[in-house]
Formats: C-alpha cells, structure tokens, sequence
C-alpha cells in the first residue's frame, strides 16, 4: 500500500512500505525540530529529533607562529578558521578571540590538537606537552614529548572524548615547553598542516 501525500498546487510525495514490513509503528515527534537535526528512533518506533555526528565541527589553526615561554604552558591562539564560508567553524561556537570552543548542544564530543615545534629549540634537551583543557582547569587529554631534538622540528598531538552539557562547558588547547637551557618553544604557523585543532560532536544527549 502507498500513502501518498499531495502538495498544494501539484506532485505528491509518496510513502511505501517493503513487501515484507510485518506491523511496525512509527510515532512523528510533535514538533518539527531544528534546522540540522534528524530523526532518531529509540527502537521502539518513537521517533525524536537530535544533532547528526559531525555537528559543531571546528577546525582552527595558526596564522602566524607563536612562541611558549620556557617552562610555561600558554593557550594556543588558533586565531584562523580553515574553510570557506565559515564552515571550519559553520555554529561559530569556536571564539577565536578568547580561544575557547563552547558547543551548545549537549552530548559527547571529541577533540585533538596537533602542535608543530619549530627547529628554534635544535640541539637541546626538550620536553613539550601537547593538551587539551576542559572549563579552565581540568584536562581530558595530555601528550608528554621528550627528545633530544638533533633533526630539527617535530610534531606531537593530544586527542580525546568529552562529555559537554551544551551551555557553559568549554575547552581550550595548551601548549607548553621546557629547554635546558632557557630557550623558548616556538610553535610553527602560517599553514593548516603543521599547528591545529579540531572538534565535533559524536553523540548527542
């Protein structure tokens, strides 16, 4: 049997079960959603609206390098939004002034950070934290690099999952550096490849 449902003035949108459906139930949540969600079953034939994963993506990087002061840890100044049109940043939930991503839909969501050393700290003992920090204090994700650092620049990245209640949680990425001999750290930028970082929900509450 085909259910079709006429449009105003002409055509029709026709809805039609498979041949071997059996009795199923689809119950239309009452509203009509928001613009970007879908429709979600709980199993049971309730249907609700909820955000896709991938929403809320950001993807920020430097426009110019940065230096860490010795044997500090700074907030990375992403201050540069990959993508046309805004769509390295399509909710403007990354603030790209104060630094901060505060997403506003609640749910769990996954972020990473890439750090790229400059060849400033070449031929020293170094040690760099690539983080990522969750409302001020807290961190959810911590890469510890230590080398000897004799071929010049190298990379380091920090990822993780966090749960975000969708009003006042926000997150930043951190960066710090250590040198023997008093050296600051420098951050390579100018180019999406080398210093970044990036987020998106993966479940909606």
């Amino acid at each position: 049997m085909t259910l079709k449902l006429l449009g105003s003035t002409s055509g029709h949108t026709a809805i039609n079960a498979p041949a071997s459906a059996g009795s199923n139930t689809l119950v239309l949540p009452p509203n009509n959603g928001t613009a970007g969600q879908v429709l979600h079953t709980d199993g049971n034939g309730n249907l609700t609206f909820i955000y896709p994963c991938g929403y809320g993506h950001f993807n920020v990087y430097l426009s110019a390098s940065q230096t860490v002061t010795n044997n500090s840890e700074e907030t990375i100044e992403f201050n540069t939004v990959e993508g046309q049109n805004g769509q390295g940043n399509a909710q403007s939930w990354y603030n790209n002034s104060t630094y901060k991503y505060t997403p506003q839909v609640a749910g769990v969501y996954r972020f990473h950070v890439n750090c790229f050393w400059t060849a400033a700290t070449d031929n020293k003992a170094i040690k760099m934290r690539a983080r990522v920090r969750k409302n001020g204090s807290g961190y959810i994700a911590d890469n510890y690099a230590g080398i000897d650092d004799q071929y010049g620049a190298f990379a380091h990245d920090a990822t993780c999952i966090s749960y975000m209640n969708g009003s006042s949680d926000y997150i930043e990425f951190r960066a710090s550096s250590h040198a023997d001999d008093g050296t600051n750290g420098v951050l390579q930028g100018g180019y999406v490849q080398y210093t970044y970082g990036f987020g998106y929900l993966l479940e909606a509450a």
